[in-house]
């Protein structure tokens, strides 16, 4: 809660994170959606990874793995390294069904 006090984007990545499990607030994907958007188009590279999770599970915004995918590879060219693995993953699941996951965007 103290780390919420301060204007740091780490902040509020820790305060949209409670959002998302609802431990200490009460849980709100939608805003917790919201705020990971905000974050990310500052290239904040756990916001994206996190919003690429959002958008690959449909987690308070339309499901899309065609958005996953582009948010993993951004994370990932700003060096976060489990966005790598997101990806890579979501890749190989995508080409084996493909035909499963039409999304749009």
């Amino acid at each position: 809660i103290i780390c919420c006090a301060t204007e740091s984007n780490l902040r509020k990545l820790i305060f949209t994170r409670e959002l998302y499990k609802g431990d200490i607030l009460e849980q709100d994907h939608i805003k917790d959606c919201e705020m990971t958007k905000e974050l990310s188009l500052l290239d904040y590279p756990e916001a994206l990874c996190d919003l690429g999770q959002y958008c690959e599970h449909g987690i308070g915004t339309k499901k899309s793995l065609e958005y996953a995918l582009h948010f993993y590879k951004k994370a990932y060219d700003l060096g976060l390294d489990r966005a790598s693995i997101l990806y890579k993953n979501l890749k190989k699941k995508k080409g084996l069904f493909s035909f499963l996951f039409k999304s749009e965007i």
